[in-house]
């Protein structure tokens, strides 16, 4: 990811401190989403986290989270309680692990 942005860290800083921040509230968007049946919802939210997974590099959660989008777009959310609670189970780990990465001043 470094290479993407020119190698230019502050700037990564940046950009996985907004991450960290906005994770969380997204994770608890997915879940009203999933508890509410709301589709367009699940969709919507989905396609934006998926896209910043995606962007820092975590392949194999930014899968299930297409799987969520893709649940969301076919209007048809059964098992989509089960990925979300393996998403919420492998996530949390990952956020703190990539906070420890990095430099509290630039989070």
């Amino acid at each position: 990811m470094l290479e993407r942005l020119g190698g230019d860290e502050q700037l990564l800083g940046e950009v996985i401190g907004i991450f960290l921040d906005g994770a969380p509230r997204q994770l608890a968007l997915l879940r009203r989403a999933v508890g509410e049946q709301n589709a367009e919802e699940l969709e919507k939210t989905a396609h934006s986290l998926r896209g910043e997974l995606e962007y820092l590099g975590l392949t194999e959660i930014s899968r299930r989270i297409r799987a969520l989008e893709e649940m969301g777009s076919r209007r048809d959310l059964r098992g989509a309680e089960a990925i979300l609670a393996s998403i919420e189970m492998d996530l949390p780990p990952v956020l703190v692990a990539i906070a420890g990465g990095v430099p509290e001043s630039q989070l």
